[in-house]
């Protein structure tokens, strides 16, 4: 059957409004808005975060630049003092004491530079380190020595200077003939090598001692 408006006028089918007088003649649903799409949960970062550094003791090798850095200082200064005191003609004991000496401060100057303590066996590395550049040091000025004593001007004005400063001649005779001597000097090298490895290693282990570890607070 055909509908009408309340104005009289017949609608057609499914009309929603009235041509007539424009009434509506059906309730007119607005379309629901779209839903928005739901965020992704975000990847987990392959990444891990980075961790806090830890206050654990640093490795002391030749691939620790910190360590390096400051075992080169150390020897640098101690040999320093040891020019000093054999320039000021002190007792011998004194320039000797350059070499624990240097292990000591090898240990003092890596705890003020990195605030990292130093366990005992760090700071015979430490010291280690130091006593390693004096030992490089030495065999260079060995090896200088015995290519320079080789040439005969060069003994002679060596036997002249030691002549000079009071050394008997059977002293000098016997210095030299132990520095063209293969395996003298191969003596001499080994006892380099155990004087500058075990004092300073011995002076790092009393600077781990002394300077090694973090002071506690006040009141604890």
């Amino acid at each position: 059957m055909p509908e009408y408006c309340t104005c009289g006028a017949q609608l057609p089918l499914d009309a929603l409004f009235c041509h007539k007088c424009g009434k509506p003649q059906r309730e007119v649903l607005a379309p629901a808005p779209p839903e928005a799409p739901e965020p992704e949960p975000a990847a987990a970062s392959a990444t891990p975060p980075p961790l806090t550094p830890s206050a654990a003791p640093a490795r002391i090798t030749l691939f620790n630049p910190q360590a390096v850095g400051v075992a080169l200082i150390a020897w640098s200064l101690s040999f320093l003092g040891s020019a000093v005191a054999s320039f000021l003609h002190m007792p011998q004991i004194v320039s000797v004491m350059w070499l624990p000496g240097g292990g000591l401060l090898a240990v003092y100057l890596y705890r003020r530079r990195t605030g990292l303590p130093v366990t005992i066996r760090n700071g015979a590395q430490l010291g280690w380190l130091c006593g390693t550049f004096g030992f490089i040091m030495a065999i260079l000025a060995l090896t200088a020595m015995v290519a320079g004593l080789s040439e005969p001007s060069v003994a002679l004005k060596f036997r002249e200077t030691m002549e000079a400063g009071g050394i008997p001649q059977a002293n000098i005779d016997q210095m030299l003939e132990v520095l063209r001597s293969p395996t003298q000097i191969f003596a001499i090298v080994f006892f380099f090598f155990v004087l500058f490895s075990v004092l300073p290693a011995f002076g790092g282990v009393i600077g781990a001692k002394l300077f090694g570890r973090s002071r506690a607070p006040q009141g604890h």
